[in-house]
């Protein structure tokens, strides 16, 4: 008899080992599948190219997030022709003069982080990046010492200017994580790209007239138009700007709430505690912003986006596209924090906020999430984001983050 039951239990063994590898067999094939839908969508998406004005529109935001996704897949799948030649001619279109980011600093921050994300993923793509002549390789630099400027102009501890280097306004490095997790999150981009100590070294030896050369010499009007409207002066001495800021200018050692960049892990941990801040909420807004359909699956933990319970200059704010716009740009920060070794959370206090909140955040883009914004109530779902590249970035997380 026990002979038989040993036989049986073996047996029914053999069943539940062929079935979890039959399973985990088919969902590597749907995972599969999937990545090769995101990478042909990617590559039908037309090269990026900036124009110099509100650079965080959304045509922007999703071509930069197919070259990022583009960028991944290639570090991931070196052997994928195809998608390296599509990275290259990425590059190539930024760097062809009158196409760059132009390095403003403030909102459009939240395309511009995508953009230096996907740059050091270049850099560290020892295909991609021999690819490219000594020249070539210099104008991607260049982009990326612009964008460290703009992000030392937007955050350093010593610096409270009120505008982006156009000197337009509507920037104030306090405002919601919206704006911050931008060109805060550049800073990690450009020490991974170019080492602690030159990173320092860009800052300290800052030169307006150089980069001013530089920009003329190839054709880099969008970002030359943008500084021109701060000048030599304010960006190396500090000063007032236009709309009642002041600061120590750019050449002031960095730190960001006291933290060196040596510390990159540290600052995105400040930033992350910001963004993932508040104890998960079905409504908000008093009431007047709630899931269409049924409660968030992680109901009172702590790390609901603070976009859902926030303020702006119309009152009370609690709003999913202002939350995804906070969000989006944690996935390629954290991607690439990770992907590159620099990832320190013993603690794991802020991958738990991020699952949180993504968590919270993926249902009430599923559900519909009617919302509260400069006074107006709006219905955001995943159709509404996904005109700022939803797909990419759900498809980063699920299976590359969450999956790793």
């Amino acid at each position: 008899m026990r002979g038989k039951i040993w036989i049986i239990g073996l047996f029914l063994l053999g069943i539940a080992f062929f079935t979890y590898v039959f399973i985990q067999k088919s969902q590597h094939s749907a995972q599969n599948l999937r990545e090769e839908e995101i990478v042909r969508i990617a590559m039908e998406e037309p090269l990026l190219a900036f124009q110099g004005k509100r650079e965080m529109k959304a045509i922007y935001v999703k071509q930069a997030k197919s070259f990022y996704f583009l960028a991944l897949f290639s570090y991931k799948n070196e052997d994928r022709v195809d998608v390296r030649e599509k990275v290259l001619q990425h590059v190539r279109s930024l760097i062809s003069g009158g196409k760059e980011p132009n390095a403003n600093g403030g909102l459009e921050g939240r395309t511009h982080n995508i953009v230096a994300q996907t740059l050091v993923l270049v850099k560290h793509n020892k295909k991609i990046w021999e690819e490219l002549r000594t020249e070539e390789r210099d104008k991607v630099d260049l982009i990326m010492r612009s964008l460290a400027i703009a992000a030392h102009w937007s955050y350093d501890d010593g610096n409270n200017f009120y505008t982006g280097l156009n000197q337009q306004g509507n920037f104030k490095k306090s405002y919601n994580p919206n704006y911050t997790n931008g060109y805060g999150n550049v800073l990690s981009a450009v020490t991974i790209y170019f080492g602690v100590e030159e990173t320092k070294d860009i800052f300290k030896e800052f030169s307006y007239e150089e980069y001013l050369y530089k920009f003329k010499k190839y054709g880099y009007r969008n970002i030359q138009d943008s500084w021109s409207k701060t000048g030599k002066n304010l960006m190396e001495r500090g000063g007032k700007d236009r709309k009642g800021g002041y600061g120590k200018g750019v050449r002031n050692e960095f730190t960001y709430k006291g933290i060196h960049i040596e510390g990159i892990m540290g600052i995105f941990r400040e930033i992350t505690m910001n963004t993932y801040s508040e104890p998960v909420k079905s409504e908000g807004a008093e009431g007047k912003a709630y899931i269409l359909k049924g409660n968030s699956p992680v109901e009172g933990e702590l790390g609901m986006l603070k976009e859902f319970d926030s303020y702006d200059a119309k009152g009370k704010r609690s709003d999913a596209f202002y939350a995804y716009e906070s969000w989006m740009n944690t996935i390629p920060t954290m991607m690439n924090l990770q992907l590159l070794n620099y990832w320190k959370d013993e603690s794991g206090e802020v991958e738990k906020r991020i699952d949180i909140g993504t968590r919270d955040l993926l249902y009430k883009l599923e559900n519909g999430y009617k919302g509260v914004a400069n006074g107006e109530q709006y219905v955001i779902t995943e159709l509404e984001v996904k005109k700022e590249g939803f797909t990419y970035d759900k498809f980063i997380w699920r299976y590359w983050l969450q999956g790793k």
